[in-house]
C-alpha cells in the first residue's frame, strides 16, 4: 500500500491544477475556433450591386400629357442603360417606377437577349416628334418619330454589329399614369407605316 505523504500530495495537487488549466485552455480554444468557423467565414463575401429604382418620368396632373410632356416621358424611359443590371428581378427593380405589363416584358426580353449573347448598347434614341393621342382614365397613346441613328449594338469586344438605323420610325407608345401622376410605358408596337 502506497504511503501518502505531504510531498506526494503536493504534487498531485500540481499536476491536476496543471490538467484542470490544460483542460480550460483547449475549451477556450475550441470554443474560439468553433465560434470563428461558424460565425466569422475566412473570406468576407462578396459585395453584390445595389439596384435602386430608376427616378420617375416627370408628372403630369390627373389624364393631361400635352406633347411636349409626352416627349419627355418616353425620352427619360428610352435612355435608361441597362448595365447595371445583373439579375431579373434587378431589371423590374430598375424599371418599376418607368415601365409595366408588356413594355416591361419587352425591356425583360431584350436584355435577356444582350446578356445571352454578351452584347451591349452604346448611345441614346432621340425623339423627333411626338403626338399625344386619346387620354383617359389614365392612359394615353402617344406616337412618337424616334431616331435610333447614334443608338450601337456592341458584341463581347465591343465591335459594332448589325444594322444601324439610318432613318427616324414611327413608335406607339401607351402609358399608363398612375395615382402618384407618373407616366409608365405599358405597351409598345408599331403602326403599319412606321416612316416619319
Amino acid at each position: 500500500m502506497e504511503r501518502v505523504t505531504p510531498k506526494t500530495t503536493g504534487q498531485r495537487r500540481a499536476v491536476g491544477k496543471l490538467l484542470l488549466a490544460i483542460v480550460g485552455l483547449m475549451i477556450v480554444l475550441g470554443g474560439t475556433i468553433l465560434f470563428r468557423g461558424i460565425d466569422r467565414p475566412n473570406a468576407p463575401a462578396p459585395a453584390t450591386p445595389t439596384i435602386e429604382p430608376a427616378p420617375p418620368a416627370p408628372t403630369t396632373a390627373e389624364n393631361e400629357l400635352a406633347d411636349s410632356e409626352a416627349k419627355m416621358v418616353v425620352e427619360h424611359i428610352l435612355r435608361l442603360p441597362f448595365e447595371p443590371v445583373e439579375t431579373s428581378a434587378d431589371l423590374e427593380k430598375l424599371l418599376s417606377n418607368v415601365a409595366t405589363g408588356d413594355y416591361l416584358a419587352e425591356l425583360e426580353a431584350q436584355w435577356q437577349e444582350l446578356v445571352a449573347q454578351g452584347w451591349t448598347l452604346d448611345g441614346s434614341p432621340r425623339i423627333v416628334e411626338s403626338e399625344v393621342g386619346e387620354v383617359a382614365k389614365g392612359r394615353a397613346e402617344v406616337a412618337a418619330c424616334i431616331d435610333a441613328s447614334s443608338v450601337r449594338t456592341l458584341d463581347a469586344a465591343g465591335e459594332p454589329i448589325g444594322e444601324v438605323a439610318t432613318t427616324p420610325a414611327q413608335h406607339v407608345f401607351i402609358l399608363e399614369q398612375g395615382p402618384d401622376g407618373e407616366w409608365r410605358i405599358a405597351a409598345h408596337g408599331f403602326p403599319d407605316d412606321p416612316s416619319c
